[in-house]
């Protein structure tokens, strides 16, 4: 898969400063590069959280060995690691053999012992996104704790995948021939058609017949970009705007190929005023869209931008 380099601050002038949001770069432009089913989801959601750590002092690359032990990603690696093997040591001691049995045991590790839960109190906090605060919190959004549950899973060499259920995250395990649609927001609850149907109404708001598109298997990418879709909202919302355009180019790096996204990028640039910036990513956009009149409104604008520029 061809990954593009984005011509961003970072990568014109990657200097001492920002050491960790380098590192993340480089393993999401891995991501980008990988087929979607070799994607490790729980590593690129926390390289997507340590690209906004804070930078760390010099001292702490003085260290040597010691310095890398207390690194953020191996630690909460390490927290991953602990997780999967709980789930692995309840499935075998209750001699697991059924599908309910792995759910049980992915309940028993992350929910029972660990105490993770949805954070239905303060749900629209950013730090519910971001998957080291989740961890850290023991609190977060669907899809963050879905990439938890699904990782576990993953770890046992279970069948597990994100479902493109609208307004609401879910999984599904599939184990002996048996399939579970999972909630991870609401303590590892079980849905069936009838269930699935009245979540629907909840988050459209409104009698919604149930499709089999709403409990489609997604892929890692796009689950990715769900996780940061809900950052990027909830900073344009907050009028963050350089904040949300950050985070589209994240998105950018694992999943170059959406072509969408470098409209989206240009726009949020526009409006900051790095027009140099919105000029290339919409070049990128029209270059790689097929409908025409979308590649004209597109022309459209990038002649203003330029205009603009001149």
């Amino acid at each position: 898969m061809k990954s593009d380099h984005i011509n961003t601050p970072l990568n014109r002038s990657a200097g001492f400063d920002a050491p960790f949001r380098r590192e993340a770069d480089a393993i999401l432009r891995h991501a980008g590069q990988q087929e979607d089913d070799d994607i490790d989801l729980g590593h690129v959601a926390l390289a997507l959280s340590l690209r906004q750590e804070p930078s760390p002092k010099k001292s702490f690359f003085k260290r040597g060995l010691f310095a890398y032990r207390w690194h953020p990603l191996s630690r909460y690696q390490r927290h991953l690691e602990t997780i999967a093997k709980d789930v692995q040591h309840c499935f075998r001691r209750n001699k697991g053999q059924t599908a309910e049995d792995c759910l049980a045991a992915l309940n028993e590790a992350i929910i029972a012992r660990q105490g993770y839960s949805g954070d239905s109190e303060t749900y629209e906090d950013l730090r519910n996104a971001n998957f080291m605060r989740v961890m850290d919190r023991k609190r977060g959004l669907p899809v963050a704790l879905g990439i938890l549950f699904i990782a576990a899973a993953r770890a046992q060499g279970w069948d597990a995948k994100g479902i493109d259920f609208p307004g609401h995250f879910l999984f599904r395990l599939e184990y002996q021939g048996t399939r579970l649609i999972i909630d991870p927001f609401h303590h590892g609850l079980t849905h069936d058609a009838a269930s699935l149907r009245a979540l629907l109404k909840i988050v459209t708001g409104q009698e919604t017949a149930l499709d089999p598109e709403h409990y489609r298997p997604t892929t890692n990418r796009e689950i990715l970009l769900r996780l940061q879709n809900n950052l990027k909202l909830r900073l344009v919302r907050g009028r963050h705007v350089e904040k949300a355009a950050d985070i589209v180019e994240a998105m950018l790096l694992f999943a170059p190929n959406r072509t969408m996204l470098w409209r989206e990028y240009a726009l949020l640039q526009a409006h900051v005023g790095n027009i140099g910036m919105a000029i290339t990513s919409l070049e990128t956009y029209i270059e790689r869209e097929r409908g025409h009149q979308p590649r004209y409104e597109a022309a459209l604008l990038l002649k203003e931008l330029k205009r603009r520029l001149s």
